[in-house]
């Protein structure tokens, strides 16, 4: 390869992995990786210690992600799309503390291709480092896992349930078997990182994939202790995200089932690595090998003590890219109700010239939501969640996880978008979390307009229920939890509510309305986009013959319709300053009493559909339907957070 080498970045994703992460930046700097980007996800043991002589250094760029939430996919795209936007990053690979990767020649970027080459995804193969399971913590873990088995047998495959989790394991210790390769990137159009590092996604045809004579060795296991951490923390945290597919991290989840069903991680660390006996038994027989390759290298290597970090003054950034504009941007946030509208109305204005993210681009997009999964991630992590009325603890804002959240916010934002001027999110989560967006647009100089859609409570509710399976007197909790929280969190920022009905039943008079309060640049590049893939409003709900008589109904509990009054007074014109006691005091009122009662059911009948055609859908009327029904769900956090933790089976 001739001419200027390409620039290489590596990206960590570290939990507690004081004893190994320092050895392995060391590792991977000596072999010719220009920098690092490192997330510490909550560490306790010292682990940003090892990491700080690196950042003193200039070679390492330190995140702090305190989410207990698993969303390994997340992270490792945002550090990807970091490599590439803020460091210059040609080529990347996401590696773990305990995955050491070498070159035959010494240097990595030896086996990058130019330019020329159309390869532009490199498969390396990993092996599992053995040894003899109690002979660990005895010495360094590169002198105890020295053995790999050659060849290495295939992973067993069998059912994958719950029934499965305690059934018979592999008949070889399960670090025997095979593991499937890592990959190493070329940044160029790259929009994804899948879990584990095992695929990616790009932006139209992935380039081609070829392999390369780069190892990788893995050391899987470095202590028992270490061992019974990793299975609890890891198990609990999949086992506790339904949306993931029981196949994902099968292993922790069948630890965990074995430690919880004897009351000792001896079974499942047996399970792990060989005796004595029986490694040396295949040894003789030729299933294992001896593999020295990297005790003297590693031995050699130069780490530095690690260092306490500096006492805190209060001011201090994350290292995240800036925004694309100097001015920081231009935010439009969508908030309300779940089912409210919102998707109608960031379509919308979409196809008026805003800029949507990246996944609303096509209907078969593998672009993810990843501002919704963070959503939902933030809000199971303060005790609620996207169907939870019960609000984020008062004072959680101002904390410094609220703070590091924040910027995992911007780097979504960044990796979500390519233009952050008129930029918009439309997420029913973003009514709870509207204190950290007007922290994070004031941080970052963004100029922020807040709408919040406003749809009949009982409208919104019929289609929770059938959408969720939510009871109607829930669904009405859900509305109210979110417009409380929408209007109170928004005061003194510029918003505006916007009626469903008028929406659907006058969406060009719609518009001068919202081109009048967010002031957007009109039209933008993007605006060319093919919008028959994205949603129309028609398709979206309909119009309420009678919201009236809706709100007439025994069903809505009367601190529902006092706030839905308040708030069609608010769209109206009135003044916030007479209105605020009312939201003020129902919203008291909620945070000290049980949830709303479920008023008595009222006969269902039969929804009317939508007549679908292929007119202009600002030309179409909205056709009637049932008011307990809507004729099409928003989407909702929970399909946002399966499609990206979940997609594809990983």
């Amino acid at each position: 390869m001739s001419g200027e080498r390409p620039r290489l970045v590596m990206t960590l994703l570290v939990r507690d992995e004081a004893d190994i992460v320092a050895l392995n930046v060391a590792w991977h700097l000596a072999q010719g990786v220009n920098h690092v980007i490192a997330t510490d996800n909550g560490s306790t043991d010292g682990t940003a210690d090892a990491l700080r002589p690196f950042v003193r250094r200039g070679v390492l760029t330190l995140l702090n992600e305190p989410s207990t939430a698993y969303l390994q996919d997340v992270w490792a795209t945002r550090m990807a799309l970091m490599a590439r936007d803020a460091f210059g990053a040609e080529w990347v690979f996401c590696n773990d503390a305990d995955e050491f990767w070498r070159s035959p020649t010494g240097d990595l970027r030896d086996m990058l291709p130019d330019e020329s080459d159309a390869a532009g995804i490199l498969t390396c193969r990993r092996h599992n480092m053995i040894g003899p399971r109690d002979a660990l913590g005895t010495g360094p873990f590169y002198d105890v896992l020295t053995c790999r088995a050659d060849p290495p047998p295939p992973l067993p495959t069998g059912e994958r349930t719950e029934a499965a989790l305690l059934g018979p394991g592999p008949e070889a210790p399960y670090f025997y078997h095979a593991l499937p390769p890592k990959l190493l990137l070329r940044t160029r159009g790259l929009q994804s990182v899948g879990r584990g590092a095992h695929s990616a996604g790009y932006d139209g045809t992935p380039p081609a994939s070829r392999p390369v004579p780069i190892r990788i060795y893995h050391y899987p296991i470095r202590g028992r202790d270490m061992f019974e951490r990793s299975v609890r923390r890891i198990g609990q945290a999949v086992r506790a995200a339904p949306e993931i597919p029981i196949g994902t991290s099968w292993k922790y989840r069948r630890w965990l089932a074995m430690t919880e069903a004897t009351g000792t991680i001896w079974p499942a660390f047996r399970e792990t690595l060989p005796g004595r006996a029986r490694l040396r038994a295949d040894l003789e027989a030729g299933r294992v090998r001896r593999d020295p390759t990297m005790v003297e290298a590693l031995r050699r290597l130069d780490v530095p003590a690690p260092e306490a970090a500096p006492p805190r003054t209060g001011a201090e950034r994350g290292a995240v890219p800036a925004p694309g504009d100097a001015d920081g941007g231009r935010l439009i946030l969508i908030a309300g109700a779940p089912a409210g509208g919102g998707e109608a109305l960031a379509d919308l204005l979409v196809r008026r010239g805003a800029t949507p993210p990246r996944w609303r681009l096509a209907a078969e997009t593998s672009e993810p939501d990843r501002i919704g999964a963070v959503h939902a991630a933030i809000l199971a992590e303060t005790g609620t969640g996207p169907d939870d009325p019960r609000p984020v603890p008062p004072g959680w804002f101002d904390t410094d996880a609220a703070r590091h959240h924040r910027q995992t916010l911007l780097e979504m934002l960044i990796a979500d978008f390519a233009d952050l001027n008129d930029a918009v999110i439309a997420d029913p989560a973003a009514s709870r979390l509207l204190p950290l967006w007007r922290a994070l647009a004031e941080e970052q100089g963004m100029d922020l307009t807040i709408f919040i859609p406003m749809r009949a409570p009982l409208d919104m509710a019929g289609g929770l229920r059938r959408d969720r399976g939510l009871p109607i007197a829930h669904g009405l909790h859900l509305w109210l939890r979110h417009v409380l929280d929408a209007e109170t969190s928004s005061r003194g920022v510029r918003r505006c509510i916007v009626s469903h009905a008028d929406l659907l039943s006058d969406p060009e008079g719609m518009c001068a309305t919202l081109k009048a309060v967010c002031r957007p640049s009109w039209p933008r590049a993007h605006a060319e986009i093919d919008t028959r893939n994205v949603s129309t409003p028609s398709g979206t709900g309909h119009a309420a013959a009678s919201e009236a008589e809706m709100m007439a109904s025994p069903r809505i509990p009367d601190a529902v319709k006092e706030i839905h009054e308040a708030l069609a007074a608010l769209r109206s014109g009135a003044e916030i300053d007479g209105l605020a006691p009312t939201f003020d005091r129902v919203a008291a009122q909620m945070a000290e009493t049980a949830p709303l009662p479920e008023p008595p059911a009222a006969p269902r009948s039969r929804p009317a559909r939508n007549v679908v055609d292929d007119t202009d859908p600002w030309d179409r009327p909205a056709a009637p339907a049932a008011p307990d029904e809507p004729a099409t769900p928003d989407r909702s956090l929970r399909q946002a957070v399966e499609r990206w933790l979940g997609r594809t089976g990983r």
